[in-house]
């Protein structure tokens, strides 16, 4: 999808943001090696990305290591995100486990 001012979700959060509101947007499950798209990309839109915690995941359920090798990797962006550069070279603005 083209990354354009058009878009209507990207309007509605622009006219928020013009009332004084704060207005986040996920990066839109991008994957980890996609950027984000629109409406995530807006400059008046704070636009978030999850990261992989998965030794969280391994201490806390008991199936934790199934399908590893006994390690796993944290802290990086992860595929229910958008974690490369945008079209218009936007990157996300924050991110937290997810």
């Amino acid at each position: 999808m083209p990354d354009t001012a058009i878009d209507a979700v990207e309007q509605f959060n622009d006219a928020a943001v013009r009332a004084g509101i704060t207005v986040t947007q996920g990066t839109n499950d991008a994957g980890a090696t996609e950027g984000p798209t629109t409406p995530a990309t807006d400059p008046d839109v704070i636009d978030t990305a999850a990261t992989t915690n998965f030794r969280a995941y391994a201490q806390t359920t008991p199936y934790g290591f199934q399908f590893s090798n006994g390690t796993w990797l944290n802290d990086n962006v992860s595929s229910i995100s958008g974690g490369d550069f945008s079209q218009n070279a936007d990157t996300p603005d924050v991110s937290a486990p997810g």
